[in-house]
């Protein structure tokens, strides 16, 4: 699913914080006329990709917050120690994770080809069975329904199915679903 879109690199999601006059954000570069063109509900009329600051709600709740921990203690295992680089795949993934399942780990598709073909996609980041086996992480669960377990064969999954590098540069431009100034496409 290569293509366009901006990349997940710049600041992590939900830095918070205010954005009004006197204040640190209000001298960011496009901060004031990204929040313009959203007042007037036209943020993508003249958009090129990494020009304007992208702003995105931080995903919360119960759900949210463990599957948040599940995608920090798979970086860890997956040996990705860069603050940079697992920001850019905590916020890639939280998304995935949002439009795939609403960060349900019991979340079952049972109405696509594969569930029909006897092996629906499960779990936060909605795996087949095969998919996950493939790409699974030896020491960790089994289980689909296990964040940790999943959180890990995504990113083997995205690095080795799409070629995401591991500081996660190409996360959005690779996988659309990763992608926030894109629509959401299955991967």
């Amino acid at each position: 699913m290569a293509g366009g879109g901006g990349p997940m690199g710049g600041a992590p999601m939900g830095m918070g914080g205010g954005g009004g006059v006197g204040s640190p954000l209000a001298s960011l570069p496009g901060l004031s006329s990204a929040l313009s063109a959203l007042d007037r509900g036209d943020h993508h009329t003249n958009h090129h990709p990494g020009d304007e600051l992208t702003l995105a709600t931080e995903p919360a709740g119960p759900s949210a917050e463990r599957v948040r921990a599940a995608i920090r203690k798979a970086l860890d295992i997956e040996g990705i120690h860069d603050p940079v680089a697992r920001a850019r795949w905590e916020a890639g993934m939280m998304l995935v994770a949002k439009r795939e399942s609403g960060f349900n780990n019991g979340a079952r598709n049972h109405d696509d080809r594969n569930a029909r073909n006897g092996d629906p996609s499960d779990g936060s980041w909605q795996f087949t069975g095969g998919t996950f086996r493939q790409y699974h992480q030896p020491g960790t669960s089994g289980s689909r329904s296990d964040d940790v377990a999943e959180a890990c064969a995504f990113i083997n999954y995205a690095r080795g199915r799409y070629h995401v590098a591991v500081d996660a540069s190409n996360l959005a431009a690779n996988i659309q679903q990763a992608d926030p100034t894109r629509p959401p496409k299955g991967y």
